[in-house]
């Protein structure tokens, strides 16, 4: 089972995807894995294949395409028969782009649409963090206006390739609370809907 956390920047998916690897070694889970950093990972790679920051369409390609071959890599070695949890899938690629005001080409497009997954958590940006300052002036930040309607087209972009999408809110402002009441929120829905069991995760 392959199950994607997505969400715009900021909106805690790397924090909820960190704690779950660590309780899956924790509990010496066997049939689980965690696969992160589509962006950030493909983003690192570009930096040291000197592409990374873009500075013309010939890189910006390039960037796309590593995140793609990235993305189908994640996907093809999740597989396996147990739970895979993935930090966003392809669909993320076409809204990556529009949020730096680029496109992707038809034909990345209609590779991405051939890739589905089991269900989608869309986690809702964390509304008191403040990312709108520019990262040194590589890649933009947002405001939290930006990161709703980042939000609401990734939801826009999963739904259109016909995917199984939940919408989790911020609970709390304390890291740890918001974590456990996404756990459990989660865990009910794999229970009730796919009849999926994660009970293991829980702590001893």
């Amino acid at each position: 089972m392959r199950i994607i956390i997505d969400g715009s920047c900021g909106s805690g998916k790397t924090t909820f995807l960190t704690e779950i690897k660590n309780r899956i070694a924790k509990n010496k889970i066997g049939n689980m894995q965690v696969f992160t950093e589509l962006i950030k990972g493909s983003i690192n790679e570009g930096k040291i294949k000197g592409i990374c920051p873009p500075i013309n369409d010939f890189a910006w390609e390039s960037l796309f395409d590593i995140i793609l071959n990235r993305g189908i890599s994640q996907y093809e070695n999740s597989s396996f028969n147990g739970i895979a949890w993935l930090d966003r899938g392809l669909p993320f690629l076409s809204i990556f782009a529009k949020e730096h005001d680029k496109k992707i080409s038809d034909d990345m497009i209609d590779k991405i649409m051939t890739y589905r997954y089991d269900c989608v958590f869309l986690f809702e940006p964390i509304p008191f963090l403040d990312l709108s300052t520019p990262d040194n002036g590589k890649f933009r930040m947002f405001s939290l206006e930006e990161r709703i309607v980042s939000y609401e087209m990734t939801y826009n972009e999963y739904q259109k390739s016909g995917h199984k999408i939940y919408r989790l809110p911020c609970f709390s402002a304390n890291i740890h609370c918001d974590f456990l009441m996404k756990f459990n929120t989660i865990s009910e829905i794999l229970l009730n809907d796919f009849n999926t069991d994660i009970s293991s995760l829980k702590e001893n």
